[in-house]
């Protein structure tokens, strides 16, 4: 009985997810007429997975409170300087309209996620700062090192995004 009950709920969180899709989508994805409904179904099962997986982690800020050591702050650091620009990459495909607009829309992005960056930067500092005795390197130095990393590639983004504007208006 609870296994009929907890389908029932995943089949009616499914509907829901559906019915939400189809009003926020802005793009009709084209169907593949080569496919059964069975594989259409079945993709389309998969994108709203993906989609809400994306909308979850987008919303989940990176909080440092399951690190247990140095080296885990560390690591933590490091993957989360390798994610801005894939963040930052990500929305920028969902970004439509004219060369201006996309220009606008973009660096508001950018700007948000920098924001968002140096907000958990600074709960790496507080996390840091628990670990100054055991560490064996200086942790401010680890967290500024991140701090410079981040506002790197942020600066450079920004000057990318100038730049490709400035040549198409030309």
């Amino acid at each position: 009985m609870r296994i009929i009950s907890l389908l029932a709920g995943y089949a009616a969180g499914l509907a829901i997810a559906t019915k939400y899709k189809k009003a926020t989508s802005k793009i009709k994805k084209a169907v593949d007429p080569t496919k059964s409904k069975l594989d259409l179904f079945i993709d389309e099962i998969v994108d709203l997975h993906k989609d809400a997986f994306a909308d979850i982690k987008s919303t989940v800020s990176t909080t440092f409170e399951d690190v247990e050591d140095f080296d885990g702050l560390k690591t933590k650091l490091t993957s989360l300087v390798d994610t801005f620009s894939d963040e930052f990459e990500t929305k920028l495909a969902d970004i439509s309209g004219n060369a201006d607009e996309k220009k606008e829309k973009a660096i508001e992005w950018l700007e948000t996620i920098y924001a968002k960056y140096k907000t958990t930067l600074l709960n790496a500092k507080k996390k840091a700062a628990e670990f100054s005795e055991d560490a064996t390197e200086n942790t401010e130095d680890i967290v500024s090192n991140a701090e410079v990393a981040i506002e790197k590639k942020y600066h450079s983004t920004k000057k990318k995004l100038e730049s490709a504007v400035k040549k198409v208006t030309k």
